[in-house]
């Protein structure tokens, strides 16, 4: 599963190769064996593998109810240079304040990256949420 990217981000980062590396992990696949599978050298797989701890990533799963799945974050991420706000909305059928607030809330130093977003948002939905001081 070769994934051909021209574009500005790095193939490490797109959602279905981090989730293929960890489905083939599961499998009981060794490093040098996904690397091959997905495209990455085994110090890359072993790197990725060893920053979580050798467990898969909590946020590698889909957020419920009406947030933006990873793979419309990626979506974004594409369109982004080449399309204003309210035609990437249309494009995902999402409102423009929805995208808007998106691109707003997870642009930083680099510009905005769909992993981090995601990751970003996972770690703002978990319960329990800590009280208000006032």
């Amino acid at each position: 599963m070769l994934i051909d990217v021209t574009r500005r981000y790095s193939e490490r980062m797109l959602g279905d190769v981090v989730h293929r590396l960890w489905d083939l992990k599961q499998t009981g696949l060794a490093g040098d064996a996904i690397g091959l599978k997905i495209g990455w050298s085994t110090a890359a797989v072993h790197a990725h593998i060893r920053e979580y701890g050798g467990v898969r990533p909590r946020w590698g799963h889909q957020l419920q109810g009406r947030s933006l799945s990873m793979s419309e974050r990626e979506r974004i991420l594409e369109l982004k240079g080449q399309h204003g706000v309210r035609e990437i909305a249309r494009r995902l059928g999402r409102s423009p304040s929805t995208i808007s607030r998106e691109l707003r809330r997870d642009c930083g130093v680099n510009g905005y990256r769909a992993t981090r977003a995601h990751a970003l948002a996972f770690e703002l939905a978990r319960r329990p949420k800590g009280s208000r001081d006032n």
